[in-house]
């Protein structure tokens, strides 16, 4: 039977706790560790908001085109909540709550509720966002989103007609006010 041995000085027993709560007692990642949202809390702008369809012959679904950019912004609070406020030119605002979480690297944008989800559709957004930070200042948060199955023909009709599941690349860029 294979006995351990215990440490022979106050020194040893000290270093291999400390060892072993670095090793197992944080539970972080280590390759993205989670970060407070204080540094992100604020009021950010559409600044883009486009899908670029890989079939050729489609134009660029511009989302921001008609968006009403006054009272169309992302909010994100530092207790984790987030919100995205929209209102198309001619139409009555709209309300999406989400979830936020942030790494060092990353900004995590989710739906709260299904119906929350089925409105960001309405922006040719996905149920759940991964954003980039910019690194420095967080004044800018932006994905290129590769996205299958976008319905083109309830964003615009008359422009895409028949075009219900469409593959391509979401553009996205969100810039603090």
């Amino acid at each position: 039977m294979l006995r351990l041995s215990e440490p022979r000085c106050p020194r040893c027993t000290f270093l291999t706790l400390v060892l072993f709560l670095l090793a197992f007692g944080t539970g972080c990642d280590t390759s993205n560790p989670s970060t407070s949202l204080a540094d992100l809390d604020g009021t950010y702008s559409i600044t883009e908001l486009r899908f670029d369809p890989n079939t050729s012959g489609l134009p660029d679904a511009d989302v921001v085109a008609r968006l009403d950019s006054a009272e169309s912004f992302v909010e994100i609070f530092g207790d984790g909540d987030s919100e995205i406020r929209y209102q198309f030119i001619g139409e009555s605002r709209q309300r999406i709550q989400m979830t936020a979480s942030a790494s060092v690297s990353t900004v995590q944008l989710s739906a709260l509720t299904e119906t929350d989800a089925l409105q960001l559709t309405d922006l040719l957004l996905p149920s759940q966002l991964v954003l980039q930070r910019d690194g420095v200042s967080d004044q800018r948060l932006n994905a290129s989103i590769p996205t299958a199955g976008v319905n083109l023909e309830a964003f615009d009709p008359t422009l895409y007609q028949e075009q219900r599941s469409v593959n391509g690349t979401l553009h996205i860029v969100f810039d603090r006010r």
